[in-house]
């Protein structure tokens, strides 16, 4: 991963400016607007390079970018723009160990970070995961 990109979304991950969703990378209702993961991102990325939009659909946000072969979007995994900025692919894995039910440990597995995003993990602790996993 870019180390630059890294510490911005570490630093975005960590802050009080990303109000946290699942489901989609962007989630935006009369009362709010939250972000998965990869949902902040996106949005760093046209932060950063001026690039891409949000184009709401219902509640659901799609984040839109031009890319060599024309109009990319999508409102779950990264689109090729970002993860080509990011130096990730457009749904990405961190490797984990776990103890299977007769003890040994299972190696080389992997998890996707929207999934961790899904499930519980909070901001904080995404960044810490990202911070040494990434």
């Amino acid at each position: 991963m870019d180390q630059r990109v890294k510490e911005l979304w570490l630093k975005a991950l960590r802050s009080d400016e990303y109000e946290q969703t699942t489901g989609k990378l962007r989630i935006a209702d009369t009362t709010s607007i939250g972000y998965c993961c990869l949902g902040v991102l996106c949005d760093l990325y046209q932060k950063d390079t001026g690039r891409g939009e949000w184009e709401q659909q219902g509640i659901e946000g799609w984040f839109v970018d031009e890319d060599e072969f024309g109009k990319v979007q999508d409102n779950v995994e990264l689109i090729s723009t970002v993860a080509k900025w990011a130096g990730l692919d457009r749904d990405p894995t961190i490797p984990f160990t776990y103890k299977t039910n007769n003890g040994s440990e299972s190696d080389g597995d992997k998890t996707y970070l929207a999934l961790l995003n899904d499930n519980g993990c909070t901001f904080n602790q995404m960044a810490d995961i990202i911070e040494h996993l990434v």
